[in-house]
């Protein structure tokens, strides 16, 4: 049964706690048992309202490894490398939530693996969220 969450909107609460880590860098177009497809989470999250939400829902569930994983390769998709959207971003506090993430679990691999491509695709071109990483441990946690 899909887990949910009061605090997320149903998309991202489908993309986070429900859906496998996706290494293709693509979004599903098929959609899971609650009927969301994973292009609709990321939409939803490119918005940039709902950054946010995934900083907030990575914080609360900090010992859940699998959503950790989950989020950071949602945030590696949508960040695009748009300037405007990686500022938003960084200000929503996703470069210290993924150190974070990186932090807690440093013995699952996959999640060190997805947290170092977020953390570069935030990083790069963004002097901002460089300092960001560095003040967060960043170059540590890896």
């Amino acid at each position: 049964m899909p887990v949910q969450s009061p605090s997320l909107p149903n998309n991202l609460t489908t993309l986070l706690f429900n859906s496998p880590a996706n290494d293709s860098g693509s979004a599903s177009a098929s959609p899971g048992a609650s009927g969301v497809t994973e292009a609709d989470g990321f939409k939803a999250i490119q918005d940039a309202t709902h950054v946010e939400a995934v900083v907030a829902a990575m914080r609360k569930h900090a010992e859940d490894a699998e959503l950790q994983q989950n989020a950071c390769m949602t945030l590696l998709r949508v960040n695009t490398g748009d300037e405007d959207f990686g500022a938003k971003a960084g200000n929503a506090g996703d470069v210290e939530a993924v150190v974070l993430a990186m932090r807690t679990h440093r013995a699952d691999a996959q999640l060190q693996e997805a947290a170092c491509h977020a953390l570069s695709r935030m990083i790069n071109g963004h002097a901002d969220n460089r300092v960001k990483a560095g003040n967060a441990g960043a170059v540590e946690a890896v």
